[in-house]
């Protein structure tokens, strides 16, 4: 099936999905909802709760550039994987350290090669 590409990529609030082999145009997260709720009990989308908005999930970005213009996303290598000298895992778009950590969880924070627990802010910071 030819993907709706041109059409749906015009329109500023559209974008592409695919679901298995089928293409469709849909409405951007930010301009499908207006509250946490609704944002987070859709599987693509997530809740930013400092800009109060609702964002597609990182994993779903296809590119480190798409990824890096997410305020709430990161491109990640596994670093762990390149000391260890293993076979490397695609480089992949994930959730920042301070979203994915709070303080009831900064012993998994600190666990994370990614990131580290800093004591002054109470924030899990990407290292």
């Amino acid at each position: 099936e030819r993907q709706p590409n041109t059409e749906c990529t015009s329109e500023y609030m559209c974008e592409v999905v695919q679901t298995g082999s089928e293409y469709r145009c849909q409405r951007k997260c930010q301009y499908r909802y207006d509250n946490h709720h609704d944002c987070n009990n859709d599987h693509t989308c997530m809740w930013d709760p400092p800009r109060e908005t609702c964002n597609k999930k990182c994993h779903l970005h296809e590119s480190e550039s798409a990824c890096d213009t997410d305020g709430m996303c990161q491109w990640t290598i596994d670093t762990q994987a390149i000391d260890n000298q293993q076979n490397l895992p695609a480089p992949e778009c994930s959730i920042r350290c301070q979203f994915r950590y709070n303080a009831s969880t900064w012993e998994d924070c600190n666990n994370d090669i990614l990131c580290e627990w800093n004591n002054a802010t109470g924030i899990c910071e990407n290292v």
